[in-house]
């Protein structure tokens, strides 16, 4: 065999190989499903890292261009609603008066775009139960990593107490203290437990239903040490609808919640700081330059006020991306709120942020789109339906769309809860 064929074999050769490594690297159905898990575990890692998995993970759904087609689409249309959201906010770029706080304002919330065209891609039935099972034991895993951090520090520190301020004491097994390893705070923490404390009782992921509730109950725990207020309030609904759809009786049901509020209360009442937490008071006075200190209730009381003040002076179509949150800190610094002022707060509500930012207009259409997804979806995937009920409820305390870690949350969990199989809530998914 001469040179010139030797060099025409090898070529040959690499070319297949090429072909090979293409076909099964790209548009391959367990590498997008291993991004995601990366993209998932990511999530309470540093923005950056969680951020550049974001891009990757787009970047690769994009092979599946190809094998697009119009049929599949079509029976995804839910998953253009994350798309308009984002356009709710891109229209309300021409009126940033900051072109650069505009975009990145627009920037912070690219997942509503990415992640549901990476989902419109893939022409495969994405295996929901699967990436469930994997994101349950990806937070049994980040608890266990915050339980072992807060008990180095009480061991290193001698003490379960971290300081105390006041009359209230704050310890390494609880609140900020207990999620510290993670980038998250307690509320988007708990945002992620709720979510796989929802999917678990009203989804068989799991074959054994003692396992199952083993998880939901360890979860159950860490959720209430995680101390976030909104959080336990979730829980007690979901599983309080887990049991008014698996129990025929209502007088068993009234009984069997009755008995866990019961309970709940009761561990409230003798773990002081968890109880701390909801002995709060909603009074606020602008006088004190820190109003309501270690009062997250009397905080949101004062915020929520500026916030409705600022929004009737253009209530219509708002400020402008970007404005809406500006005009927020001037009325802070009208009314002497110093530390809402200083610290930056947002609406700490997502319907107010909106309204701040596209008007009654924007809210509107926001609104809309919740109350139609609710409304389809409530009797094909009650899943979907309970999923939007929760980030509701979450939105009516925070900003979650103003922050990236909320925005990937919100749209990478609507995009893989829409495309669980469909179920109806019945006796039949008990645990």
């Amino acid at each position: 065999m001469g040179t010139f064929e030797l060099y025409m074999t090898k070529a040959m050769k690499l070319k297949n190989l090429t072909k090979y490594f293409k076909h099964q690297i790209f548009a391959n159905e367990k590498v997008f499903e291993y991004l995601l898990l990366l993209l998932i575990f990511s999530l309470p890692l540093t923005t950056y890292l969680h951020s550049l998995f974001t891009l990757l993970f787009f970047i690769y759904s994009l092979s599946f261009i190809r094998k697009f087609q119009q049929h599949f689409f079509s029976s995804k249309n839910l998953l253009i609603v994350p798309l308009i959201i984002y356009g709710i906010y891109l229209l309300n770029l021409p009126r940033s008066e900051s072109l650069s706080a505009g975009l990145f304002e627009l920037e912070k919330r690219l997942p509503l775009l990415m992640l549901p065209i990476s989902f419109m891609l893939i022409d495969f039935q994405l295996d929901g139960k699967r990436i469930f099972r994997a994101f349950v034991f990806i937070l049994l895993f980040y608890s266990i990593l915050c339980f072992g951090n807060a008990g180095y520090n009480a061991v290193a520190n001698k003490s379960f107490i971290v300081q105390k301020i006041t009359e209230r004491e704050y310890y390494y097994f609880s609140y900020i203290y207990l999620t510290s390893p993670t980038s998250l705070d307690p509320i988007y923490f708990s945002f992620l437990i709720n979510i796989a404390i929802l999917v678990i009782l009203f989804n068989p992921i799991f074959c054994s239903r003692i396992l199952s509730l083993l998880i939901v109950v360890y979860l159950a725990f860490f959720l209430i040490l995680v101390a976030s207020k909104m959080g336990i309030i979730c829980m007690c609904i979901i599983v309080i609808l887990k049991l008014l759809s698996s129990l025929k009786s209502r007088l068993i049901v009234f009984v069997s919640s009755t008995v866990f509020l019961t309970t709940l209360g009761f561990v409230f009442q003798n773990l002081q700081f968890i109880g701390d937490r909801f002995k709060q008071g909603l009074n606020y006075e602008y006088s004190n330059e820190y109003s309501g200190l270690w009062n997250s209730s009397s905080q949101r009381m004062a915020i929520w006020n500026c916030a409705m003040i600022t929004i009737q002076k253009r209530e219509a179509f708002g400020y402008g991306l970007s404005n809406g949150q500006t005009a927020l800190l001037d009325c802070y610094t009208i009314k002497g709120y110093v530390r809402g002022h200083e610290d930056g707060y947002n609406s700490h509500n997502e319907f107010m942020h909106l309204t701040l930012e596209s008007g009654i207009v924007g809210l509107f259409v926001f609104s809309f789109l919740l109350v139609c997804v609710i409304f389809y979806s409530r009797r094909k995937n009650a899943t979907l339906a309970l999923f939007i009920l929760l980030s509701i409820m979450y939105f009516s305390i925070e900003v979650l769309l103003a922050r990236q870690k909320g925005v990937s949350s919100f749209s990478l969990f609507y995009c893989v809860v829409y495309l669980l199989k469909p179920f109806k809530l019945s006796t039949e998914n008990e645990i």
